[in-house]
């Protein structure tokens, strides 16, 4: 699957179908999609986040030293969350559940947040389930 990046436009949150009180609000053309990535420089690395279409971070990945590290990490998340044999569920050393999830080869792609319960940490392994393979991304680079 290949990775596509889409420079975000804003628009008219009136294009989008969504009203606003007091004023014209603006969005981002593809935060009207459910999804995203966020494909962005961190220092002199680079890194994602699937992003839900509430803004909230669902995985955030590793670290790369290359753009290209970073897209073909993208491509794995697409490839390998739907799979429920790539998510490791883990507890922190202070009982918060999260999640890790991992390539074929074993190797860890992202991580999840802390959650509050085993259960919301299923709910959020559901999501990126459902939302990871997505070819909507947003670069920030």
């Amino acid at each position: 699957m290949g990775v596509s990046l889409e420079k975000a436009r804003p628009v008219q949150a009136k294009d989008l179908g969504h009203g606003s009180l007091g004023g014209t609000s603006i969005q981002w053309e593809n935060e009207a999609m459910s999804v995203w990535y966020v494909l962005k420089r961190s220092g002199d690395q680079y890194m994602f986040n699937l992003k839900a279409g509430n803004s909230e971070v669902i995985l955030t990945s590793e670290r790369y030293t290359a753009k290209s590290g970073a897209q073909n990490g993208i491509a794995s998340v697409q490839t390998n969350s739907p799979k429920d044999e790539r998510f490791e569920r883990k507890t922190s050393k202070s009982g918060e559940p999260y999640f890790v999830l991992k390539a074929g080869n074993g190797e860890t792609i992202g991580r999840s947040e802390m959650y509050s319960s085993s259960s919301a940490c299923e709910n959020g392994i559901a999501s990126v389930k459902r939302n990871g393979p997505t070819t909507n991304i947003r670069e920030e680079t």
